[in-house]
C-alpha cells in the first residue's frame, strides 16, 4: 500500500464514513470487515484517559490521554534506529525483505506525495521534536488471534511533539507507516497524542476486497443521476 493507494482508500473511506453519519450519529462504516459496526469510546473513571480506535486501514485499538495532536507537517526528519536500520523480516512471504532503512525511505517518499511534506532520514537513537522514529521491539501484545507472535505487529506512540513507530519486525514498522499516513489524511495532518498496538488476527494481513466492493457498488448504485 503506497501513497496514491492511501490517498484513495482515505477518500473512499470518507464517503462512506459521512454517509453512515447521515444515517445515524452512532454508526460508522469500517471498510476493513466491510460492514456497518458502532464505534465505542469509553472513559475511564478518574482520569483523562480515553479509549477509542483509530479507525483505518487497520482499525487501531488507541489509547489517547489529552485533547493535544501531533501536526504531521511539522516533520521534518524520519529517525531510523541504528541498531536495527539493516534488519530484515525473516518471517514473511517476501524472498528479499527490505530493511528497515529501506521502509524509512518509502515512507519518507509517501509523506511527500501524501500531505506534502518533505522529510530527510537518517540514523539514530531516538526521536527529536518533529521527528519520526522507527524501530524495532517486542511488545506482549506483538500476537495474533490464535496467541502466536506475529512479525507484521507494531506499537503507535504519539506525543505532541514526535511519533515512535515501535515494529515487531521492519514489516510491522511498515504497517505503522501506513497507519501514520491514513490518520493524516483523515484528519488533516493530525494525529491525537496517545498510544496503540495493532496486531493482525491471522498469519497475513489481508482486506476482505470483494465484499467491500460488493457493498460500495450497490451504494454508488443508488447515488442519484
Amino acid at each position: 500500500m503506497y501513497g496514491k493507494d492511501i490517498v484513495a482508500l482515505a477518500t473512499r473511506y470518507k464517503h462512506m464514513s459521512n454517509l453512515s453519519s447521515r444515517i445515524s450519529p452512532h454508526l460508522h462504516f469500517t471498510p476493513h470487515i466491510a460492514m456497518w459496526t458502532v464505534s465505542l469510546t469509553s472513559l475511564v473513571a478518574g482520569s483523562s484517559v480515553a479509549l477509542a480506535d483509530l479507525v483505518g486501514l487497520p482499525t487501531l485499538p488507541f489509547t489517547t490521554t489529552t485533547e493535544d495532536c501531533y501536526e504531521i507537517l511539522g516533520t521534518h526528519n524520519i529517525v531510523v534506529d541504528s541498531r536495527y536500520a539493516n534488519s530484515t523480516d525473516t518471517n514473511g512471504w517476501t524472498l528479499i525483505p527490505p530493511t528497515l532503512h529501506d521502509f524509512a525511505q518509502t515512507f519518507k517518499d509517501d509523506l511527500a506525495e501524501v500531505v506534502g511534506q518533505r522529510t530527510t532520514t537518517a540514523l539514530g537513537d531516538g526521536c527529536g521534536i518533529g521527528s519520526i522514529y522507527l524501530t524495532l521491539g517486542n511488545v506482549s501484545s506483538f500476537v495474533d488471534a490464535a496467541g502466536r507472535w506475529t512479525s507484521e505487529a507494531y506499537l503507535l506512540n504519539v506525543t505532541a511533539e514526535s511519533i515512535t513507530i515501535t515494529g515487531a519486525s521492519p514489516l510491522g514498522v511498515w504497517w505503522g507507516t501506513r497507519s501514520v499516513l491514513q490518520q493524516a489524511v483523515l484528519n488533516n495532518g493530525r494525529l491525537f497524542v496517545g498510544t496503540g498496538a495493532d496486531s493482525p488476527g491471522w498469519n497475513t494481513r489481508g482486506v476482505f476486497v470483494c465484499s467491500y466492493s460488493l457493498l460500495s457498488f450497490l451504494l454508488h448504485g443508488n447515488d442519484p443521476g
